[in-house]
């Protein structure tokens, strides 16, 4: 298993067990996540790279923080692994754990 792919289980495993899901996320990470949903939902890989380029965008203008980057990109990744429905859902997480219960 690769280490990105150990980190990526690692990340997602720590939020199941902790029960609290993502923290608080910034509005241009909530729209990334809205987007990656779509993306992933379609399948549409050739949008993979336009999101890349939009989340460095949005890190290098202050937009989004290291964190927000990493579970952003971290979705990024498990599509290109072909892992579709898993990258939805947890782009789909990510906006559900905004929401205050």
């Amino acid at each position: 298993m690769s280490s990105k792919r150990i980190v990526i289980v690692a990340l997602l495993m720590t939020l199941a067990v902790s029960g609290c899901g993502y923290p608080k996320m910034s509005p241009a990470a909530i729209e990334m996540a809205r987007s990656l949903y779509t993306v992933c939902n379609q399948k549409r890989e050739n949008f993979l790279t336009v999101a890349e380029e939009k989340i460095a965008s949005l890190k290098s203008d202050g937009s989004l923080s290291d964190s927000e980057v990493s579970y952003l990109t971290n979705v990024i990744t498990m599509a290109r692994e072909g892992q579709w429905e898993k990258a939805m859902l947890a782009s789909r997480q990510m906006m559900e754990d905004q929401v205050p219960h």
